[in-house]
């Protein structure tokens, strides 16, 4: 009996630890645990602990670069030195040089401040959701584009020159006009590839100008300056890579057949719109979860308003032979070597669009 007894207790005694040692181990394991969860990426001897995130970026958090005022568009700079721009780690050219930029290549807006000096700096980055940046540009070497939009003049030998003023309350003046389209005269446009569109206002649009003095000595510049479109003979073109031409072709493939088995869950027609603002915008936009009416507030972004616009969505998804021919004009356009510089990118005309 007393040995039962005494056997009893030795077990329950043994029980105990059993209980406190498994507890121990489990405190153990929540310090582990929440260690882990304060400080995500830990060394421990030769090894790395790091959770794993399985989680999806989160497309509606907001945008870390500049933007508008009204927050629907981060505010992007184009590199627009032919030579390509360097991209400083500081806003100093005397500091560490990061990186050379290409030119015509997009980055989001960060930051502005001026150095010592009084030259403006940039600061760049690749993702507008982002806090990660690049570096710091100069000014000189880019332009803020918040859309891809620009203008080629068509027919010179049948229309009027375009003139340009820097001031636009001087419009009209061809006294006062700072910019002459013409091939003989002491400044001239170098028209190989179009103008980029920045702004429009009243029917006058803002645009970015290469020039060129010739005299003893060619010197070439970039300026902005202000002009009217009426009666001129254009072509609206996009900057577009064709990697990203390739994407909106298989896109506008799969938006197609949605429209014809009426897969309206999916929202073709939203889709499609998405698609041709990020042709217009380039990447970046938060389009998830947006009605018809947000793409209309964008509108007010763009200097050329497309055709597409005032069409109703309706109109556009009954016309199915229509987006099939825009598909085909997408494919020509992408097959054709000659489209394409040597970095990739090419202007693909507004009409090309889907809807228009």
């Amino acid at each position: 009996m007393n040995k039962k007894i005494h056997l009893l207790k030795r077990s329950n005694g043994s029980t105990i630890q059993q209980i406190l040692f498994a507890l121990l181990i489990f405190f153990i394991f929540v310090g582990i645990v929440l260690f882990i969860i304060e400080f995500p990426e830990t060394q421990i001897g030769k090894k790395i602990i790091k959770p794993i995130n399985n989680k999806k970026p989160n497309l509606n958090t907001k945008y870390q670069c500049l933007t508008t005022p009204d927050g629907k568009i981060p505010i992007k700079v184009i590199i627009i030195n032919p030579k390509n721009a360097v991209c400083y780690q500081y806003p100093d050219v005397n500091s560490a040089k990061i990186i050379t930029v290409d030119f015509l290549n997009f980055y989001f807006l960060f930051n502005k401040e001026k150095s010592k000096s009084g030259v403006q700096f940039f600061k760049i980055g690749a993702d507008p959701y982002s806090s990660l940046t690049i570096g710091w540009l100069k000014n000189e070497d880019t332009i803020l584009w918040n859309n891809r939009q620009a203008f080629r003049p068509l027919n010179l030998d049948k229309r009027k020159p375009i003139y340009a003023w820097k001031n636009p309350d001087d419009i009209g003046d061809l006294s006062k006009a700072d910019f002459k389209e013409i091939t003989q005269n002491t400044i001239e446009n170098i028209n190989e590839k179009p103008f980029l569109l920045l702004s429009s206002k009243d029917s006058n649009y803002k645009f970015v100008i290469d020039w060129e003095l010739k005299s003893d000595i060619n010197i070439k510049g970039v300026d902005i300056g202000w002009t009217k479109l009426d009666n001129i003979p254009i072509e609206i073109v996009y900057y577009i890579r064709k990697h990203e031409l390739e994407n909106k072709i298989e896109k506008l493939n799969k938006r197609i057949s949605d429209i014809i088995h009426d897969k309206y869950s999916d929202n073709p027609m939203i889709k499609l719109f998405s698609d041709n603002f990020e042709t217009i915008f380039g990447k970046g936009i938060d389009f998830e979860n947006k009605g018809l009416g947000f793409f209309h507030e964008l509108v007010k972004h763009i200097p050329k308003v497309p055709e597409f616009i005032n069409k109703h969505p309706d109109e556009i998804k009954k016309d199915i032979v229509n987006l099939k021919y825009k598909l085909s004009q997408m494919k020509n356009f992408l097959e054709n070597k000659e489209n394409w510089n040597d970095k990739g990118g090419s202007w693909i005309p507004d009409t090309i669009l889907p809807g228009n």
